[in-house]
């Protein structure tokens, strides 16, 4: 503020009428006091000062090339009989006291507020860039961005008055806003759509989870998967190299352990023993009770009893290749033949078997086998199904097999027809090699070995976030942890996640391209129309500056 104290500095003679006079309003070697306070406003050429006790006068300082000194001429004149040079002069001291916002008198602010206005539509059109999403458009899970914007500042002009106690309204108030800028940057994680690509190791997510990957002792969460095998057998991501994390498995069995998923090609499967044989299909009922013949002693595998006409149908033969705990191959031979009408005995041939001369022990099982009126096997309270047991001479452990005769008809049954009992399965099988592997929905990598058998080799772990949008972008399609994303939530596909994996498709940018030209164009528009305004204002001051003349 300037010193009310401060004294009045007369004009210089006026040599002439029309001729502005010189003033000095500071001593001199000093600034300009307090012309920033008087409500002056630069322009073309000077300074606009208002009229101090209206709101229509307003004067012009003209700097005059020497220091601190201004010639003064006096503008649209005062409703108050403001007049004359001398009467501006005083105003320049004395308008600091009042509103430096003259409602007549054009002024910088809808410039400043048209130059914040180009200077946020170009930070969109360059910091958000429209053209990244575009170039982003095929690139794997790329995920589109938006920038919203928020008021700069609002400059209180009248405050709210509340209603009066006799009867007079409440007035809003009146605020002129100031200008914006951008408010925030956010990626949009939406759901990009799926392109199938036929490549066993492309991934893609459905649903709101990351792949887990570590580079190093780095870890980060990507959406991206265009994955592959490396030299050493770890999946890893195509772009950088990354490691996918899952959990491994040993022997085909997942374990809880977190590590680098890994496709062991050329690891071998061991081989499993036989544990259980299944049987099915029919037995005769119409044939006729097995005959001994002459012979002393019933024995089914005796080939002249068997050879006997009236025997014919009345025995069935079944075999199977089982397996020890070494691998090795025994040809395992049966046969039952009928001794009632409902009843079937049966037996077990050590014949051609490379086994210890002990031969076939039966560990249990009932004799015979009773079949009821519907056809299906009679297993009553107490019934033991068969069971045997064989040390093989490879040096394998002894093998124990139970028979598996089913539940009602769908195992061994006895009906009128021919007999088509068989050995069907058995639980066994020698070792393998690993030849291929797949991915199946809930992230299994499933490995195929020589021996025909499957076994998992790990399962592709997920994270989710609860504020996946405070993910910090770290490249290569890689997002990595902030203080507002929280901390992981990891876990699997149908435990602990409720998304699901697509092998052999890739997850597509989500970007809307007709979108994004929409507010590439909306971002231009904005910046034209914003710079007329600043074009405009120029020429309304120039316009002002020319009234003097």
């Amino acid at each position: 503020m300037i010193p009310a104290a401060l004294p009045r500095l007369e004009p210089d003679p006026l040599p002439d009428v029309g001729r502005p006079p010189r003033h000095r309003l500071c001593p001199e070697g000093t600034p300009p006091v307090g012309l920033e306070f008087l409500g002056a406003r630069a322009t073309l050429g000077g300074y606009l000062l208002p009229c101090p006790c209206c709101v229509q006068g307003w004067a012009l300082l003209v700097p005059t090339g020497e220091p601190c000194s201004y010639t003064v001429s006096l503008g649209h004149g005062c409703s108050r009989g403001c007049a004359g040079p001398d009467i501006a002069w005083w105003h320049a001291w004395r308008c600091m006291d009042l509103p430096p916002e003259p409602a007549v008198v054009p002024d910088e602010k809808g410039r400043r507020y048209a130059v914040a206005a180009v200077r946020n539509e170009m930070r969109q059109l360059l910091e958000r860039r429209p053209a990244d999403p575009v170039r982003g458009l095929s690139s794997v899970a790329f995920k589109a961005g938006r920038v919203t914007f928020k008021e700069g500042f609002a400059q209180m002009v009248q405050s709210a008055t509340r209603p009066g106690e006799s009867g007079e309204g409440g007035i809003n108030p009146m605020q002129v806003g100031l200008g914006s800028q951008i408010g925030s940057m956010e990626t949009l994680f939406t759901q990009g759509n799926l392109e199938s690509t036929g490549q066993n190791t492309d991934l893609a997510i459905q649903g709101n989870s990351f792949f887990v990957v570590k580079n190093g002792e780095d870890t980060f969460y990507t959406r991206a998967g265009n994955f592959s095998v490396d030299a050493n057998g770890n999946l890893v991501s195509g772009i950088d190299g990354a490691a996918v994390q899952g959990r491994t498995a040993i022997d085909g069995k997942l374990t809880s352990t977190i590590g680098n998923l890994e496709i062991p090609f050329g690891q071998i499967a061991k081989a499993k023993a036989t544990t259980t044989v299944k049987l099915s299909g029919n037995i005769d009922a119409s044939a006729a009770v097995f005959d001994k013949g002459p012979a002393t002693t019933l024995d089914a595998l005796d080939p002249v009893q068997r050879a006997l006409p009236q025997n014919e149908g009345s025995f069935k033969d079944m075999s199977m290749t089982v397996y020890d705990s070494l691998g090795t191959k025994h040809e395992l031979k049966m046969v039952m033949w009928k001794v009632a009408p409902d009843k079937w005995d049966w037996k077990f041939d050590k014949t051609g078997m490379d086994i210890t001369s002990a031969g076939i022990t039966e560990v249990g099982g009932t004799h015979p086998i009773t079949f009821k009126a519907d056809g299906s096997v009679d297993q009553p309270t107490g019934f033991v199904a068969p069971e045997i047991k064989f040390t093989p001479n490879s040096g394998a452990a002894d093998v124990d097999i139970k028979l598996d005769l089913g539940t009602s008809v769908n195992g061994l049954s006895q009906f009128a027809g021919s007999s088509t009992a068989v050995m069907r399965d058995q639980d066994g099988y020698t070792n393998g090699t690993l030849q291929s592997f797949s991915i199946d929905a809930t992230g299994t990598v499933v490995g195929s070995f020589t021996n025909g058998t499957t076994q998992p080799l790990g399962q592709v772990l997920l994270a989710e976030f609860n504020n996946p949008g405070g993910l910090v972008r770290s490249g290569d399609n890689m997002y990595s942890v902030s203080s507002n994303s929280g901390s992981p939530v990891v876990g699997y596909s149908g435990e602990g996640s409720n998304s699901t994996i697509a092998s052999g498709a890739l997850e597509m940018s989500n970007v809307d391209l007709a979108q994004e030209f929409t507010n590439m164009i909306v971002a231009q528009r904005g910046f034209q129309a914003n710079g007329k305004v600043i074009t405009t204002s120029d020429q309304m001051l120039q316009d002002l500056v020319d009234l003097k003349r």
